[in-house]
């Protein structure tokens, strides 16, 4: 984790976010310095409006500068959800909130996807219905999300969503994880290994672990 802060810092928030997301997963008092540092990191990153700049690859990403801008913004404000005690990351974090409720849901499944986890972790669910709704709009035929709204069905879109989802502990009918799932099962070309059509319009393979419902239609 020092590697990751010494080599990245605030040229790849976007990127230590992700590292203090696992903060409450698998604590760990040894790491607990770590994750404050990653906090003042994020802390110090924001800008003067509360928002959060995209940096490291995501500025390339196929999608409007100010929703890129939005979806770095709802990574941090749950980053910093994770570590209420740390001075200052209530106050950023809800300053990263107030700057997005102007927001307009955005195009990537990324978007609705990370404010689904929001409204989870932050805003009791206040208005996930709405944003869940959205989200099953967009589901493909196939089971899967594309990665842009109209876009073919991609495995880490479609990981996106289902993880949103779940998160909710919502039972909703008209949204069929069953069929997410088998997309999953039948994108993937080896252990832990899925064909995705890339957020740059390339093709490619995605490596991460993951377990899958038991088998079911193909």
């Amino acid at each position: 984790m020092k590697w990751s802060l010494k080599k990245a810092g605030r040229k790849n928030l976007d990127g230590i976010n992700q590292l203090l997301l696992v903060r409450n997963v698998n604590p760990n008092e040894k790491l607990e310095s770590s994750y404050a540092a990653i906090a003042k990191y994020v802390i110090d990153g924001q800008n003067e409006d509360g928002s959060y700049t995209p940096n490291g690859q995501l500025p390339g990403q196929r999608r409007s500068k100010s929703e890129g801008a939005e979806v770095s913004t709802l990574w941090a404000a749950l980053a910093l959800n994770t570590i209420p005690e740390m001075e200052g990351a209530t106050a950023s974090r809800d300053k990263a909130l107030k700057w997005l409720q102007q927001a307009k849901p955005g195009k990537s499944t990324e978007w609705l996807a990370v404010r689904i986890l929001v409204e989870q972790k932050i805003d009791q669910l206040k208005n996930v219905n709405k944003y869940i709704e959205l989200l099953r709009k967009r589901q493909n035929e196939d089971g899967g999300f594309g990665w842009m709204e109209g876009d073919t069905s991609d495995a880490l879109a479609t990981g996106q969503a289902l993880y949103a989802i779940l998160s909710t502990g919502i039972d909703d009918p008209l949204v069929d994880s069953t069929r997410i799932i088998y997309f999953l099962r039948r994108a993937r070309t080896a252990p832990g290994q899925f064909r995705l059509h890339w957020h740059k319009r390339s093709v490619g393979l995605m490596r991460f672990r993951t377990t899958l419902a038991p088998p079911g239609p193909q």
